[in-house]
């Protein structure tokens, strides 16, 4: 949130340095996997700015995916998560979607472990 506060990830000029640090991140937020972030991090995505930055939409939820992957840690079964999820998923590319429906097979499947 301090990041996107400052501006962060507006600069146009700094395009794809932003893109690889937010799917970095959020890599690392999935491979952790503590209840909540994951949320948060879904709502930093769907905000008004955001919405409108579709690259960086789509490499945050990649780099999710793959670190949730990476981990084959347990997800606790986090309702605002799904929730978010549902909420992010209409009106969005065939891309997004995809990776959504990957971040959702991936939590059933933790969530059964």
């Amino acid at each position: 949130k301090l990041l996107a506060k400052q501006g962060y990830f507006s600069n146009e000029s700094k395009k794809k340095e932003r893109t690889v640090f937010l799917s970095d991140f959020s890599y690392s937020i999935g491979s952790h996997n503590k209840e909540g972030e994951s949320a948060e991090l879904i709502a930093l995505l769907q905000t008004p700015f955001m919405n409108n930055a579709k690259d960086l939409q789509l490499a945050a939820l990649s780099g999710l995916a793959d670190g949730m992957e990476k981990s084959g840690s347990r997800i606790a079964a986090d309702s605002l998560l799904i929730n978010r999820l549902k909420n992010f998923d209409a009106g969005h590319s065939k891309e997004i979607k995809e990776v959504i429906e990957r971040i959702n097979k991936l939590r059933e499947v933790l969530i059964k472990q």
